[in-house]
């Protein structure tokens, strides 16, 4: 997370923006972490993600570059590199930068059409983003080159309806165009599950309106990512149950989970300056237990487990 910072003001976004750029003495720590595992590794894997990441440009090319120049020190190691952005500053020249850096992969977010998008991803000092967002992702699809871009909609009761316009303007736009992939989520509050009275979906409305969305979408010549769609069953780790994965936060502390950043119990460890990491044994045994437990649920999101288990024992 080069910076928890962000520019937009999501009526639902369950980030605080405290922490802002991360400073050169983590990025040195990061760098030398870096340094220290690569001659062992035969797959690095950075996914950039904040608070809205290009906000810290700088740092983003500064770290992804040193990890290109790693893999050429040691030719075994394959760098792979993944950007969760809301897409408002991803303009061209931006994007060819980021492909030049091997940055291929993408997750740009839509909250439907421009009408609904808008009432609920807003700017800071106010103002919607529709339409700067789509414009990027058109020059996007305008380039010659290999990546490849989820485009994720939230889905929620208020915007539903909105939905099937935004597959048509889709469609119309990139239709055929297998680097664009649409996949459909229901807005959540981590620790929450309290539907009434809110726009939240109940698990069994997520269901059947992804099942329907999925249809409509592919009905369209819309691609959806491998493993979804109606009637699809997977069984994937998340990211936070792994060994090896790590959310390095703009501070250098060490996280499993990029979602619940302010859960205590999320702090696996610290990144020293010196590029050491300090690892708490007892919190990562929690996050990674579904490896040794075989339990599908506890791969797929520890998270979750832990948090329905908190639920269940409040009074």
């Amino acid at each position: 997370m080069p910076t928890e910072a962000c520019h937009f003001r999501c009526t639902y976004c369950y980030q605080d923006f405290h922490l802002g750029r991360m400073p050169p003495a983590i990025i040195r720590g990061l760098k030398t972490w870096l340094d220290r595992r690569a001659p062992g590794l035969d797959l690095l894997q950075l996914s950039w993600f904040g608070g809205e990441p290009l906000l810290a440009t700088d740092l983003l090319e500064e770290v992804q570059g040193h990890a290109l120049d790693l893999a050429r020190k040691y030719p075994p190691l394959l760098v792979q590199a993944h950007l969760t952005t809301n897409g408002h500053r991803l303009e061209p020249d931006l994007f060819r930068r980021l492909l030049s850096l091997r940055v291929t992969a993408y997750q740009i977010t839509l909250d439907g059409p421009a009408a609904a998008h808008d009432r609920t991803r807003v700017l800071a000092g106010g103002g919607g983003t529709f339409e700067s967002i789509w414009s990027n992702l058109l020059a996007m699809h305008r380039v010659e080159a290999d990546f490849s871009v989820q485009v994720r909609v939230h889905l929620h009761r208020d915007n539903l309806d909105e939905i099937p316009a935004l597959l048509r303007r889709c469609s119309e736009a990139w239709g055929g165009d297998l680097r664009f992939r649409l996949a459909f989520k229901a807005l959540f509050h981590p620790g929450r599950a309290d539907y009434e009275g809110r726009s939240l979906l109940t698990p069994a409305q997520e269901a059947e309106a992804v099942r329907d969305l999925y249809e409509q979408a592919v009905s369209l010549g819309l691609a959806t990512p491998s493993g979804e769609g109606a009637g699809a069953e997977k069984d994937d780790i998340c990211y936070a149950a792994k060994a090896n994965s790590f959310v390095v936060r703009s501070d250098g502390a060490l996280n499993k989970c990029s979602v619940g950043l302010s859960m205590p119990e999320n702090q696996v460890g610290r990144l020293n300056e010196d590029g050491t990491v300090a690892i708490d044994p007892e919190q990562m045994q929690y996050w990674t237990r579904g490896l040794f437990s075989g339990d599908a649920e506890e791969r797929h999101c520890p998270m979750i487990r832990r948090t329905e288990v908190a639920a269940a024992a409040e009074p």
